[in-house]
């Protein structure tokens, strides 16, 4: 069995070329993620200084409103439930 070491040597410049750009890609990528979560985590309080003045709680009626239709609802259910079973 005769090899060719020409053929050889060009393989393995390829597979060390490719291994090379694989790894030097994900060090790139897992530079870029951390810079990026150092980002977020420098920058994330900024928003947080301004402070809305709270809202006066104003009662429109629309609590009871809302019970009401949920109690109709329920009513409703429950005999189209008693109808069903007869």
């Amino acid at each position: 069995m005769r090899f060719d070491f020409e053929l050889i040597e060009r393989a393995a410049i390829l597979t060390g070329i490719g291994m090379g750009t694989a790894f030097s890609l994900l060090l790139l990528l897992m530079i870029v993620t951390a810079l990026t979560g150092w980002g977020v985590r420098r920058f994330e309080n900024r928003g947080l200084k301004v402070v809305a003045p709270p809202v006066p709680f104003v009662d429109t009626g629309q609590r009871e409103k809302a019970l009401a239709a949920v109690v109709a609802v329920a009513a409703l259910l429950s005999k189209k439930r008693g109808e069903d079973e007869d």
